[in-house]
């Protein structure tokens, strides 16, 4: 018995450290220029949002890490309504711990115009290595103290119309509006190897998608 607990517990440390050599070593958000996710989000009364991100750019900074932007542009559209939005996001990738970090976007629509977001320190959208029970703060906005922490809560198998995708992080974001503990908005997404984020509350799932070779 104590021999056959043993094989037991030596194949389950096997299996748990190649998960996180799984977790620590794939890219859950590929930058190659001219990557591009489409998604659909179903809204209320029949309306609906498209949204397209795209890698425009993508360069190496004075520390060796890559950094590149994200153009976000959504269409909402529905009965009586008609809207659209531009994002471009400033991203970087830590090349001493593989950290996904934003610098700061840029908001284009035809209500505020364009409208320049800094963050100093960087967020950090991804913290590697994702693995379960891992939580990290995301950033503070500074203009309201609201505040921005993400978690791992599992990882799992999710079909979207693009395909289904195996070992997707599943990530709940929480939000302390104005920093307050009792006033909260969590959102969920999910972030596929090699694919990256395939589906979420605010993007909803991903319809196609296209990630260029490395050149």
């Amino acid at each position: 018995m104590k021999y056959r607990a043993g094989i037991i517990f030596v194949t389950a440390l096997i299996f748990f450290c190649n998960g996180l050599s799984f977790a620590n070593t794939v890219d859950y958000f590929p930058h190659s220029l001219n990557a591009n996710w489409q998604y659909k989000l179903p809204l209320l009364k029949g309306a609906s949002m498209s949204i397209t991100m795209k890698i425009i750019s993508s360069d190496i900074n004075q520390y060796g890490n890559p950094y590149f932007m994200v153009e976000e542009k959504s269409i909402t559209s529905g009965p009586g309504v008609s809207m659209s939005n531009t994002i471009k996001h400033v991203y970087a990738k830590d090349i001493s711990n593989n950290d996904l970090l934003e610098y700061g976007h840029i908001t284009i629509n035809e209500f505020i115009g364009e409208k320049d977001i800094n963050y100093d320190p960087p967020w950090v959208i991804l913290k590697y290595p994702l693995q379960v029970g891992a939580s990290w703060l995301v950033g503070v906005d500074d203009r309201d103290g609201t505040e921005f922490y993400s978690k791992v809560i599992k990882f799992e198998t999710v079909k979207t119309k693009a395909g289904t995708f195996k070992n997707c992080a599943k990530i709940k974001e929480v939000v302390y509006v104005g920093g307050n503990k009792n006033d909260s908005l969590e959102y969920l997404y999910w972030y596929a190897p090699n694919v990256g984020l395939v589906k979420g509350t605010m993007v909803g799932e991903l319809k196609s998608y296209k990630i260029p070779s490395p050149k």
